[in-house]
């Protein structure tokens, strides 16, 4: 179990207070510690632990307050949870005594969606169209702490669009400042590895000090649950992003899904880890790559 402040403060007060307690016997046992001009050493031994004791105390008491004070806010927090629900329950009402059939079924079928959405959220699962994608990746990128380990399968560069520069930027500074490990598994078509695109944003992030390997679609390592390739990262292991690729779901603008079961995350770390084995590594050409970035951030005006 990780320790809190809290209880890293009690434990330091704990060992001072052992440490005071010990000393006071020692001057009792050994009175020769003390100066001889000092007469008497049972009033000092006395007020030394007597001192100690009410700054422990006081400790102690500022530590209880402390923790009733996040208690509260943890409350007032669930206060305005209840108070958004009651909100939305006034709101479907109104929209109910208006008499307007339509809108009552549309409004119903707004709740039930919301309800299903938080279903899944209950379960581990929350699904990402296109109005939300990038946004969580970037945010995703923007929180990482240990690791991601990713899957990309290329037909283009994934990451295109508006978006694509935060991300990547944000990950190398993951990376530069935080000692992010990132590994990326590029999946893809035999003959690609040489392709122009591709190789430009292989050796990017390989600048920006990422692992990249690639794998031919054909040499995916199977599992149990994951029998084809599949678009995922890993984030610190807590979180797994999985791409769509399913036709009729893109159809319905879902293009992602977000999880954290365990379960899942075990799921994916185990076909993450199966297939890096089977990867290959990029032979980095650094020089190069360096020009052609310098060359994209001159248009895109990025300094």
């Amino acid at each position: 179990m990780k320790m809190t402040a809290s209880d890293i403060a009690r434990k330091s007060k704990y060992a001072i207070f052992a440490a005071s307690f010990f000393f006071n016997l020692l001057l009792a046992f050994f009175p020769e510690m003390l100066p001889s001009n000092v007469q008497d050493r049972v009033l000092i031994s006395f007020t030394t632990c007597l001192v100690i004791t009410l700054l422990f105390a006081l400790e102690e008491q500022k530590l209880f307050l402390q923790e009733k004070h996040e208690e509260t806010l943890a409350r007032l927090g669930h206060i305005d949870d209840y108070a958004l629900l009651n909100d939305l329950s006034r709101r479907l009402r109104k929209v109910q005594e208006s008499g307007d059939a339509l809108f009552c079924k549309l409004a119903n079928e707004a709740v039930r969606q919301a309800e299903a959405t938080l279903s899944r959220a209950s379960h581990g699962e929350i699904i990402l169209d296109d109005a939300n994608t990038a946004s969580a990746g970037i945010e995703l990128a923007r929180g990482i702490r240990q690791s991601l380990h990713a899957t990309s399968i290329w037909h283009f560069d994934p990451l295109h669009g508006g978006g694509k520069i935060e991300y990547l930027e944000r990950l190398a500074a993951a990376i530069a400042t935080r000692g992010v490990c990132v590994q990326r598994l590029f999946v893809i078509q035999p003959g690609v590895e040489h392709d122009a695109a591709f190789l430009e944003r292989a050796r990017r992030d390989m600048h920006d000090g990422v692992e990249v390997k690639y794998l031919h679609v054909a040499d995916w390592a199977a599992t149990h649950d994951v029998t084809g390739p599949e678009d995922f990262g890993i984030w610190d292991g807590r979180r797994v992003w999985i791409g769509c690729n399913e036709p009729y779901l893109i159809a319905t603008r879902q293009l992602a899904s977000l999880h954290n079961d365990k379960a899942t995350i075990a799921i994916y770390e185990k076909t993450f880890r199966a297939n890096w084995e089977k990867g290959h590594r990029m032979a980095p050409s650094p020089a190069k790559f360096l020009e052609t970035d310098a060359a994209v951030r001159g248009v895109l005006g990025i300094s």
